[in-house]
């Protein structure tokens, strides 16, 4: 299942029983098939979220897959950042336990199986955007070229605007 985001697509799947979304750019393609109750629910959410209304934490730590318990630990954390801010990863680190574990904590976004849901684009690098997608904004870099990160400040944008 696709659904349209801040000006890109959010593909549903399920993997291993669970929720995943990843992205892509360009316009959602129709898909009429039934989905499993969970992979719905995923949907209805992540089109709240575009939406602009508050998704329930539980409902959304619900589809989460088991995982190791650090990567649990920051998406847990990822999920209290207020829509329209930003925390560092090295902020992240610190909020799941491990506050000099800053690499580990961007690889736990970077397996994050349900953006924008659980908001790792709300995370940034201490020098400045990040990465998102797979792709790594360039230190100063204010208007990326990569449609990834563009999606990323589009989101950020949004968010603050509905405040």
């Amino acid at each position: 299942m696709e659904r349209p985001l801040a000006g890109a697509t959010v593909i549903l799947e399920f993997k291993s029983g669970f929720p995943h979304t990843r992205y892509r750019s360009g316009r959602p393609r129709v898909n009429r098939k039934s989905l499993p109750d969970e992979l719905q629910l995923a949907a209805d959410l992540i089109c709240e979220f575009a939406a602009g209304r508050a998704v329930a934490r539980a409902q959304i730590a619900r589809l989460l897959p088991a995982t190791p318990p650090f990567h649990a630990a920051c998406w847990r954390a990822a999920l209290t950042i207020p829509a329209g801010e930003t925390r560092t990863y090295q902020w992240l680190a610190a909020a799941a336990g491990r506050p000099r574990a800053h690499r580990a904590a961007a690889a736990a976004m970077a397996r994050n199986p349900l953006a924008p849901l659980v908001p790792c684009h709300r995370v940034v690098s201490a020098t400045g955007l990040g990465g998102f997608c797979g792709t790594m904004a360039q230190p100063g870099d204010r208007t990326p070229a990569h449609w990834a990160l563009g999606m990323k400040l589009r989101l950020l944008e949004n968010e603050r605007t509905r405040r």
